[in-house]
């Protein structure tokens, strides 16, 4: 896995998306896990905290010169096509909701969507966050007296191919909207005139003739022009981007406008991950790849791990991780409280990432194994690599490399392996359920 970096710590309001184990809770999906970035893309995560430095690429920025302006009307061999995600859904990943409960607590909540192009080996990662929403502009004098300094609004990022890059940012969140339950969300940063911005997933037309920039997503439709604002000094930058894609249900059609070039696509490995929760960790790694050579079915890696802080009145932190490993239709969940986790991460040059138990998972470089121990056998599961993974490190402080081993006390783990029928509690009075799930 190549990884290219450098510190970034003059980043305005930017510093790190909440990608991997930031926050106290975690859910990622795959709609096919089969596919990441080009060679070396490493997506740039959009938060707005000022203390988590994030180890990232370093190219010359651009300055925005265009003005926003509708879609374009460029003609594409490849119309997806528009579906309504419906009432219920056949498949559905736990978590897929937005978790803002209304509260003035520190709180936000991001999104990261992933297609990729294997046979130009390019992907795009489309990257969202909404932060501290319980105010919907910038705070003022009494509310920052009232509450602390906090960071507000929404903003949209791409990664795409080339290693190159756009965000587009606002300190007002009254044009964002999430649905409780499930994974919907959108947000106009600058709406036709006279027309009142989407406040739901609407169909394409509607909302290509309400917004002139903005996005909306759901598990089956991904469509939105943003543009680049400017403030970005460390990436390659593109003016505009836009793009409009379908996912059926594993896979993605459609097209991506992206520095005045058209990429169509079919049958694209997509993938989607989100997080929420008060605060990122202190320190992190993550790492996330769904194109394999040497597979003979369908396979998706996520991992991840982090110093993250309990909560309390004291500063008291703990090591986490996680390895998820998608394949062939079965989820192998590598965490501490079925195994011992360990690691030893360089922030640039060497990942190595192991759990030991009956089935053992092996992430080194650009390859990635899956064993199987019985007794003194060793069964080879799984055995592939990748030059398309993206990587992440950030927070610190990395003055060397960081090795760590993480597991969870006996009752713990018990506690954990309980199952929990969320619908069936909640199935008598579902307004009584959490937001978020």
């Amino acid at each position: 896995m190549e990884l290219s970096t450098y510190s970034i710590n003059e980043l305005c309001r930017f510093t790190s998306f909440y990608i991997g184990c930031r926050s106290p809770v975690k859910s990622f999906q795959s709609s096919n896990f089969s596919g990441f970035s080009s060679r070396r893309i490493r997506p740039l995560r959009l938060g707005f905290r000022s203390n988590s430095p994030l180890i990232a690429c370093s190219f010359a920025a651009e300055n925005k010169t265009e003005t926003s302006s509708p879609v374009a009307e460029r003609p594409v061999s490849i119309n997806p096509v528009y579906v309504p995600t419906p009432a219920n859904l056949d498949t559905r990943t736990p978590h897929s909701g937005y978790h803002f409960d209304g509260t003035t607590r520190q709180f936000f909540e991001g999104w990261y969507f992933k297609v990729s192009i294997p046979e130009r080996k390019q992907s795009f990662c489309f990257m969202y966050s909404a932060e501290n929403p319980a105010f919907r502009r910038k705070l003022t004098q009494l509310e920052m007296l009232l509450h602390g300094p906090r960071f507000t609004g929404v903003g949209a990022q791409i990664l795409g191919a080339d290693d190159k890059y756009i965000c587009q940012y606002t300190d007002e969140s009254q044009n964002f909207w999430g649905s409780r339950h499930e994974l919907m969300l959108g947000n106009t940063f600058l709406a036709n005139k006279d027309l009142q911005p989407p406040s739901k997933e609407v169909p394409p037309q509607e909302f290509n003739s309400k917004v002139l920039e903005g996005f909306q997503v759901s598990p089956l439709w991904h469509q939105g022009f943003i543009c680049d604002d400017g403030r970005t000094h460390y990436a390659n930058t593109v003016k505009t981007a836009r793009w409009q894609y379908s996912t059926r249900p594993v896979y993605g059609w459609g097209w991506i406008e992206w520095d005045g070039e058209m990429f169509e696509f079919q049958d694209a490995p997509s993938y989607s991950e989100k997080n929420w929760g008060g605060a990122f960790p202190r320190k992190w790694f993550w790492v996330q790849c769904n194109v394999f050579e040497g597979a003979s079915g369908e396979v998706a890696l996520t991992a991840g791990g982090g110093l993250r802080q309990l909560p309390g009145l004291t500063e008291t932190f703990e090591d986490a991780a996680l390895i998820g490993v998608h394949y062939d239709g079965i989820l192998y969940e590598f965490v501490p409280w079925n195994g011992a986790l360990s690691w030893e991460i360089s922030h640039w040059g060497y990942w190595l990432q192991q759990m030991i138990r009956v089935q053992h998972c092996v992430l080194q470089q650009k390859r990635l194994a899956l064993l199987l121990l019985v007794k003194t056998l060793v069964l080879v599961l799984l055995d592939v690599k990748s030059d398309m993974a993206a990587l992440e490190v950030g927070g610190g402080p990395w003055f060397n490399t960081w090795k760590g081993t993480t597991t969870t006390p006996e009752v713990l783990k018990t506690a954990l392996q309980v199952p929990v029928d969320v619908e069936g509690i909640f199935g008598l009075s579902p307004f009584s359920k959490p937001p978020g799930l």
